[in-house]
């Protein structure tokens, strides 16, 4: 197959030899994500490309493993926080950006000569923090090379920020994308375009706007085409699903997670709800908005249609002024993993030059708070507490939750309940009679609701899917539940001392509330409880807690309608001492 970016192999490969910093912006179905790093392999270099999402991670590494004619986990390999498929024959690795962080921070990345940070658009907190650590290097002469890739990107900054880096500009798409008039909903469009015969992706914010759309087309259109959702919370065997040709039309309705990377070859059209949900925080607490899209996420969109044939693209955000870039998540998101990881090498984030430099007041609350958990010093120093969480595969309020864990001897028990925090919870609704039955797994749990999902997670760990259905649970949730358990059950042992005598369940309780720092109390309300500040907040609906005054827990606010109302929830709740 043709790939836009064949045809300037040369002049990249040429510029990448002759520079310490390569920048590449290459538009959406250009090939850039699969061809450069085999450009490289091919010339003899080792290589680590870093993805910022797992599913993109692993699309490409098959990709490139199958045009070599091998399995993954031989001259290609792919590594995420929770799987590892390389060798010591490995040569070219796909890998998560905060694993790569991991690696380029502890300093085991010196095998490695050319290091290509994909996607960069998306700018998470780790791709900040990459991109900081590759312009330190290169002014203090390291030798490894930096590849910088994105469909679309402020290149000419990024460019003054490596010094002039050199930038090289590869056009994409083989056929036009036209766009035309939106009609009267997103399902009208859909409906239209399938009885043409073509194959549609819409992009919406989330799984209810999936489920939403995917009853609409199915009870009133009733149309004769393959409606299929996609998103992160599927297993890969689901999502699998959408990448397959049919004999009739198919309908793709996804979240963000189909916007970069992943390449479903046959769709013709997009229709494009112009909304997403974005995760930032808001007086300190972390919340889950839905958003209108900037118009460079657009484009990405827009660049899924026209790969083999002429496509189609329907824009249905709401009406006003957009941002021609996304806001960088280090700009709006907690920063306390990357500011412990950063520590650890002995770099404070007010002393790092980062390319969008995050808020102060971020800054600020990261580091308080990795001083509360007892991480920092308050002259910004590693602890030895936060030098052993910095070594963890999870986050650093599950790290200390572990090593209070150690100290009690409830290392075996917190581990399955680290493992449901880590995946987000893993329960739906509020378990009852036609929500799902799960809290039968947990009918005798009413102090913490860490707990109650961690046992829900042990028993249905051996029971077939068939089995697990009736429980209604989060699928892909379940399954990173699963990948992090495995990863702490395997690795733990040189980590942790597994030697202290068994504290009980008390125990246990104390460990989850030696990472939750916010405590709330409840008034007469059953659900209903205060925050230290006096902001009032509801329990989640799958809450257990029935009957606690005092309680624990992860504050959260949702907000699942554009400019609508801000709704302010408890997440896993445990008893407070």
């Amino acid at each position: 197959m043709y790939l836009p970016i064949t045809k300037q192999r040369d002049r990249i490969m040429q510029t990448i030899l002759d520079n310490s910093v390569t920048i590449i912006v290459a538009e959406t179905g250009s090939g850039k994500s699969t061809q450069v790093p085999r450009y490289l392999l091919d010339y003899g270099f080792r290589v680590v490309v870093a993805q910022p999402r797992r599913l993109a991670a692993f699309s490409v590494a098959e990709f490139v493993a199958a045009e070599y004619g091998e399995s993954l986990g031989e001259t290609i390999g792919v590594r995420t926080r929770d799987d590892k498929l390389s060798s010591a024959k490995t040569r070219l690795l796909f890998a998560t950006d905060g694993l790569v962080v991991m690696r380029e921070l502890m300093g085991h990345n010196s095998h490695f000569d050319v290091l290509v940070i994909d996607e960069v658009h998306e700018w998470n907190t780790h791709i900040e923090a990459l991109i900081a650590l590759a312009h330190r290097a290169i002014i203090e002469g390291h030798q490894i090379k930096i590849v910088i890739m994105s469909a679309t990107l402020d290149a000419a900054r990024l460019s003054e920020y490596f010094d002039d880096a050199p930038v090289v500009t590869v056009t994409g798409r083989n056929h036009l994308v036209k766009k035309i008039k939106k009609g009267a909903s997103i399902a009208h469009d859909a409906n239209a375009l399938l009885k043409q015969g073509k194959n549609v992706l819409v992009f919406v914010p989330g799984k209810r706007e999936i489920q939403q759309l995917m009853e609409e087309l199915n009870s009133e259109h009733r149309i004769d085409a393959v409606i299929l959702p996609l998103h992160a919370e599927l297993d890969a065997r689901k999502q699998q699903r959408c990448f397959k040709h049919y004999d009739r039309p198919k309908c793709i309705i996804a979240t963000s997670v189909a916007q970069t990377s992943i390449t479903i070859d046959d769709i013709d059209a997009v229709i494009d709800s112009g909304l997403e949900n974005r995760a930032y925080v808001e007086g300190g607490v972390t919340g889950l908005y839905e958003a209108v899209i900037s118009l460079a996420d657009a484009e990405q969109r827009r660049g899924r249609a026209g790969r083999t044939k002429l496509g189609y693209y329907i824009d249905h955000a709401p009406e006003g002024d957009r941002h021609e870039y996304p806001i960088p998540a280090i700009m709006c998101t907690k920063l306390e993993q990357i500011a412990l990881k950063l520590a650890m090498v002995g770099h404070r984030m007010y002393d790092i030059i980062f390319f969008h430099q995050p808020p102060e007041y971020l800054v600020r609350d990261a580091e308080r708070t990795l001083q509360a958990l007892g991480c920092l010093s308050p002259s910004g120093k590693v602890t030895k507490k936060g030098g052993r969480i910095a070594l963890l595969p999870i986050s650093v309020e599950a790290g200390c939750m572990l090593l209070e864990a150690e100290r009690l001897g409830v290392v075996d028990e917190i581990i399955p309940i680290i493992s449901v925090f880590e995946a987000g919870g893993i329960t739906e609704g509020d378990g009852r009679r036609g929500f799902g039955e799960w809290r039968e797994l947990c009918s005798d749990e009413q102090d913490s609701d860490l707990i109650a999902q961690s046992k829900v997670f042990m028993a249905i760990r051996s029971m077939p899917l068939y089995l697990r259905e009736r429980y209604a649970l989060r699928s892909k949730a379940v399954e990173r539940a699963e990948g992090v358990y495995k990863s702490l059950m395997c690795n733990l042992s040189t980590k942790v001392s597994l030697d202290a005598p068994y504290g009980g369940r008390e125990a246990i309780i104390a460990s989850i509330r030696a990472g939750l720092l916010n405590t709330f109390s409840r008034t007469d309300k059953k659900r209903i409880y205060y925050s230290s500040k006096g902001e009032k907040r509801i329990l989640q609906k799958s809450s257990i807690i029935a009957h606690h005054s005092r309680i624990v827990g992860v504050p959260w606010n949702l907000c699942p309608e554009y400019d609508g109302k801000v709704k302010l929830f408890i997440l896993f709740a445990t008893k407070a001492a």
